[in-house]
């Protein structure tokens, strides 16, 4: 995101657009990015359980999928989590894609939670690629992803070097508590849509895991002679009010008969239509006995359910097939929950990884050229060396040399993974074009740093007379000391470590975020969006046999474990 956004300062959707399909090479317009924008930064229910862009003005609402203002009229900007959830550290160390011989965006980047478990995975393309998953709260994901992270490190504890996705395997053969600890803890996510005030159900039809996702109506009594009273208090969060309407309007084609006239209440906040029907149609389409019925019957478990199929208020799909890009460019398709997370832990621990050397790497360089630079001071003052005495820069390199000074070729700031895909790309580039390798292109780049001193030691030499002090000496003597310490410590983590304590870095952060988001959708936040479960429960998640490859339920259930809202 460009910069002004991150900032915390508001930026039109189309302004943002525009600076990141340069940044980015993005060669197919605008329009796709604004899209794209605003559909991260709606967080009406059911587009997502964390937004890391906050919209300002008509973003996508309940209303209807095109209910969104025109892009030059709203704005985005960067929410706080965003920062803990993309690290500026993986930024850093990330792998970047090449075009037109700069660098654009990562090619992977994965965030510290897994966002497709935060808020879920809705696509389809017609070549193959698609998915269809549950979002789950929050702070379960949170919870399941810090045991998984705790088991790595009981490993790491134990010797052990396998990848993210053998820990679960490994640690439930030699018997690690944290196994058991992280099934427990991801059996145990709920289904769950932020705000979301309907019921998430999910059931195994054969080799078909299926999630239903159910409204929310009551009868609230009944209204002159032959009338009751019917409240929608909340639709399915994946179905827009608009295309629900037209079968709750009386007189459309849609409409139940019975349905006699209708009280549009939709808002940004909350759903509220209330519907005045035909007693002896409604308790006829809920299965009930004119003649017996009694208003209050239609609260009763099998014929709200009947009312709610009827209205359009209950929604179901079938769980499919992940496909996950992996680090090496690779595309794998995945139908277990459980797969697909291995296999993006797998992804997330190589950027820790990369971030931990390249860490220590840099501490290092800083660390040595510190102290070099403190001695070469420290040689000067004394009188044991003095640059003035030598005629050239090569007499000057040769004595320091002799000395046991570092020259520059082994004291170099580490590169970044992208920076050198970019060297070695313009290399290629180079050899393809004949180029030979003589020198000159060397000449012309020191010419272009602007008068540095050219040489094998030019990180003692281009040192200015001014910092030829003691003073200084004992400040790069600190700071070389600092560095070793850090240093020192940094080596004693393991990047598993790192995970863990961006983990803790995050909590406060998300829940912050969840209020804050409650606050401005103005509902009251569960327990299931301010803290994660306490009982794990008996009714796994869908899995799937690996020798059948159909989805199925493990002994300990004999169905899935359901999610209600508010």
């Amino acid at each position: 995101m460009p910069a002004k956004s991150r900032q915390g300062i508001g930026m039109k959707v189309s302004e943002a657009a525009n600076g990141a399909g340069k940044l980015i090479h993005y060669d197919h317009g605008s329009k796709s990015l604004e899209d794209v924008a605003i559909q991260l930064a709606s967080d009406f229910v059911g587009s997502g359980n964390v937004c890391l862009i906050r919209g300002e003005g008509s973003f996508t609402s309940r209303a209807g999928a095109k209910s969104a203002a025109a892009a030059r009229y709203i704005s985005i900007v960067h929410e706080p989590l965003a920062s803990c959830m993309v690290r500026a550290e993986d930024l850093q160390v990330a792998r970047r894609q090449i075009s037109d011989g700069e660098l654009v965006e990562p090619e992977v980047l994965p965030t510290v939670l897994p966002l497709f478990l935060l808020n879920g995975v809705r696509c389809g393309i017609s070549v193959g690629f698609n998915a269809m998953f549950v979002p789950f709260a929050p702070f379960d994901v949170l919870a399941a992803t810090r045991a998984f992270a705790e088991l790595g490190a009981a490993l790491r504890r134990r010797g052990s070097s396998a990848g993210a996705s053998s820990w679960l395997q490994e640690g439930t053969a030699a018997g690690i508590a944290e196994a058991k600890q992280f099934l427990d803890r991801f059996w145990a996510m709920r289904m769950h849509f932020v705000g979301f005030g309907g019921r998430v159900e999910a059931s195994v039809r054969g080799d078909k895991a299926r999630v239903t996702v159910r409204g929310s109506l009551r009868c609230t009594g009944t209204v002159g002679r032959s009338g009751v009273v019917i409240q929608i208090e909340d639709l399915p969060c994946t179905v827009f009010a608009d295309t629900v309407e037209s079968v709750l309007s009386p007189g459309t084609k849609e409409a139940a008969p019975w349905i006699k006239d209708m009280n549009n209440g939709l808002c940004k906040a909350q759903v509220q239509y209330t519907l005045r029907c035909d007693a002896e149609g409604v308790y006829r389409e809920a299965g009930l006995d004119p003649l017996n019925a009694t208003w209050n019957d239609l609260n009763a478990p099998g014929p709200r359910a009947k009312l709610e199929r009827c209205l359009g208020l209950e929604n179901a799909q079938n769980l499919t097939q992940f496909n996950l890009s992996l680090a090496s460019g690779a595309v794998v398709s995945e139908d277990d929950l459980l797969s697909v997370f291995m296999r993006w832990a797998d992804v997330r621990m190589e950027v820790y990884e990369r971030r931990h050397r390249y860490s220590l790497d840099l501490i290092r360089f800083h660390a040595t050229r510190a102290s070099q630079r403190a001695r070469y001071i420290r040689e000067i003052r004394s009188g044991a060396l003095s640059p003035q005495a030598f005629g050239t820069v090569a007499e000057l390199e040769a004595e320091l040399a002799a000395m046991g000074f570092r020259p520059d070729v082994e004291l170099r700031e580490p590169s970044l993974p992208s920076r050198e895909l970019l060297d070695n790309d313009s290399d290629d580039e180079d050899e393809e074009a004949g180029v030979e390798a003589d020198g000159d292109h060397l000449d012309d780049e020191e010419e272009s740093k602007k008068g540095e001193p050219v040489g094998t030691y030019s990180h003692l030499i281009e040192l200015r007379t001014a910092d030829l002090t003691l003073a200084r000496a004992q400040q790069l003597e600190r700071a070389a000391s600092g560095h070793e310490e850090v240093h020192e410590q940094l080596r004693k983590i393991r990047p598993v470590d790192l995970w863990i304590q961006d983990i803790r870095q995050l909590e406060p952060e998300l829940a912050r975020y969840q209020r804050d988001r409650a606050h401005r959708k103005s509902y009251e936040p569960t327990d299931k969006e301010l803290r994660p479960s306490d009982v794990v429960p008996t009714k796994p998640l869908p899995s799937v046999d690996s020798t059948s490859s159909k989805f199925s339920v493990p002994d300990s259930g004999a169905g899935v474990g359901s999610s209600t809202g508010t």
